[in-house]
């Protein structure tokens, strides 16, 4: 697997301490070219489990119709019957061998109808313990979605996980003052990615609408770098795609924490998290909460609403819980005492796609302003969705 740490092409190779398949990855040849060039490396099927398969691997299977198409459950159009498209009929998980993109159910081994292939797949984090492959994430609220294992990255550092292949952090932990990693500070975001807005022909002002096809065209990321820019503590994974016939979408799971908030929700400038995609069915930004950036700043709002803050169980051992014992507000909100961080919950980030196209995906997490505050995101179970979702509608993440 190629590794980077600046802008897509050029970089430097990564090492992990976790696992002998994140040693192989490490010493990879980094892609030298605008396209990246090499592809992570796959089982080789060697061997036969219980269940039959050769790779060590499961699948989940969906309805299948005669003609081989999949018919996702509880879908249908506007006439009633189920929507249809040439998506795989399965999903094979091999996420037990540490790598990032079987983690989140991409790029497996496997035939057509079981697995989605991926081409230049890319983990850009010099730091190891910027990122982990795990089964447990804090407390069991944080486990996969899909498979035995998901993808943490973040802004700060991660222990080892111990012998059941679990992360706790402690208390106070993420909002430290020396809270940074060793991944670049003062960088760029990875290309393509670029805040300038996408909306109205480049012109911006109305998200979402008459995208360009080079800028953002949800219009958010535009004011947070400008108040915080250059990137922190930058990491990032990058893949393209192609889309199977007839298929409208795609969804993956996500959660997201920062220490951040409350303390920062007025600037602008703090922390975010950036979905790209550029495709013909939209370029730009994706991970939004109600139009707004995934940030302190541009969550606050809904977090405060139907967010987790302090003491909430699902925030224990993630190293975003706890109180500080001082007053303070968010919008809607106030506070005896207040939260140290605050997460998420679940959500699924629904993105549009067109059939037979092929998409370029990117995923970054990066401190702006400083690194005193850290950031962290989960990430699994990518899935095809027949139908899609219309930006400005219903695209972007949701609970």
């Amino acid at each position: 697997m190629p590794t980077s740490s600046a802008a897509r092409p050029p970089g430097s190779p990564l090492a992990s301490p976790q696992s002998a398949a994140r040693v192989l990855l490490g010493i990879l040849v980094v892609a030298a070219s605008c396209r990246r060039e090499h592809v992570i490396g796959v089982l080789d099927g060697s061997g036969t489990t219980e269940d039959g398969s050769a790779d060590g691997s499961t699948t989940e299977r969906a309805g299948t119709s005669l003609d081989g198409t999949i018919t996702m459950t509880g879908e249908s159009s506007s006439d009633g019957p189920p929507i249809e498209c040439g998506a795989p009929t399965g999903h094979s998980a091999c996420d037990f061998d540490g790598d990032p993109f079987h983690a989140i159910g991409l790029g497996c081994p496997g035939g057509e109808q079981d697995t989605q292939p991926i081409l230049d797949p890319v983990l850009a984090s010099p730091d190891p313990d910027a990122w982990r492959v795990i089964r447990e994430y804090g407390n069991p609220t944080w486990t996969p979605r899909e498979g035995s294992t998901l993808l943490v990255v973040t802004t700060g550092t991660l222990p080892l996980a111990d012998d059941s292949n679990r992360v706790e952090l402690p208390l106070g932990v993420t909002d430290a003052v020396d809270g940074g990693n060793g991944n670049p500070d003062g960088e760029d975001l990875p290309a393509p990615v670029v805040p300038s807005p996408g909306s109205m022909g480049g012109a911006g002002g109305r998200p979402f609408s008459a995208c360009d096809g080079l800028g953002d065209c949800s219009d958010s990321l535009l004011e947070p770098w400008q108040a915080g820019g250059p990137a922190q503590d930058l990491a990032w994974m990058a893949f393209d795609v192609d889309v199977p016939a007839d298929t409208a979408g795609y969804r993956v799971a996500l959660a997201w924490f920062t220490a951040e908030l409350p303390a920062r929700h007025t600037e602008p400038g703090t922390d975010v998290v950036v979905w790209w995609q550029s495709s013909e069915a939209y370029t730009g930004n994706l991970a939004t909460l109600e139009g707004a950036p995934l940030s302190a700043w541009g969550a606050a709002p809904w977090v405060a609403s139907q967010g987790l803050l302090g003491n909430d169980s699902p925030l224990f051992g993630t190293g975003f819980d706890g109180t500080t014992g001082n007053p303070c507000e968010l919008p809607g909100a106030s506070f005896v005492d207040c939260p140290r961080g605050a997460g998420s919950g679940w959500l699924t980030l629904w993105g549009p796609s067109a059939p037979g196209e092929r998409m370029s995906i990117v995923l970054a997490v990066m401190d702006l302003m400083d690194d005193d505050r850290d950031t962290t995101v989960l990430v699994d179970d990518w899935r095809w969705h027949c139908e899609g979702c219309q930006p400005g509608l219903d695209c972007g993440l949701r609970p």
